[in-house]
């Protein structure tokens, strides 16, 4: 299994690579190219390393995944029916994600949202100040998506905090981060959109996501593993 793990890894290297370094403002062939392999590794390494396959969090995953891949696909072109397809497969995304995060080990404990609801407000000011910085010179089309979008991505992001202490915190940690590191990775892409230009934004929008990707699909394969040998 570690033979196979490593050579798994040194094939998303391969990939991040040749993503990273081809990641500008127009669209290369490479990045057509390799850019949709970041998911599909991400759900094959997530299945392959599966003690459990019929634990809860499995199929809500694995369409997290497939939304995030279709995703992908559409932000790799321009025009305005591309990123609203790229946006609405990412939203559905990370509604799956919301869904999953509530699959924890112990969940009769009070979460912690429930118990300290000031949690709440780190991610409400966020999204205020997010928001403000985005609508500003925005074409009215896109202000229901954008708003929406942000809402959802921010509820995903407190639904990872929320497993604390309902999982183990191995799963809480990986999990969490990757959830932080997409809201990094999507208010770049927001953000150089809609208000300013972001010098390196296809690098840094790109490393941040696959950060993300990777930490969530290693933080849900903990806890489906540590359930499985517990």
């Amino acid at each position: 299994m570690k033979k196979r793990n490593l050579l798994f890894h040194l094939l998303l290297t391969v990939i991040v690579l040749v993503v990273l370094t081809h990641s500008k403002e127009e669209t290369t062939l490479p990045e057509i190219i390799f850019k949709p392999m970041i998911m599909v590794w991400i759900s094959t390494y997530f299945i392959v390393n599966l003690g459990n396959k019929t634990h809860s969090v499995v199929k809500p995953a694995l369409f997290a995944f497939f939304f995030a891949w279709l995703g992908d696909i559409a932000l790799l072109f321009d025009g305005t029916l591309f990123f609203l397809t790229g946006l609405s497969s990412f939203l559905v995304a990370h509604l799956f994600y919301i869904y999953l995060f509530q699959q924890t080990e112990d969940r009769i404990i009070f979460s912690l949202l429930w118990k300290w609801p000031v949690w709440i407000v780190p991610f409400a000011l966020y999204g205020i100040i997010l928001l403000k910085l985005l609508l500003r010179n925005v074409d009215t089309i896109f202000i229901p998506a954008i708003v929406t979008y942000t809402v959802t991505l921010l509820a995903m992001a407190a639904s990872a905090l929320n497993r604390h202490h309902r999982v183990a915190t191995e799963s809480f940690v990986m999990v969490l981060a990757g959830a932080i590191f997409f809201v990094f990775s999507d208010s770049l892409i927001a953000i150089n959109k809609f208000a300013v230009e972001v010098p390196n934004t296809g690098f840094w929008v790109m490393l941040t996501y696959i950060l993300a990707q990777y930490l969530i699909m290693s933080g849900l394969l903990a806890q489906v593993n540590r359930n499985t040998t517990a």
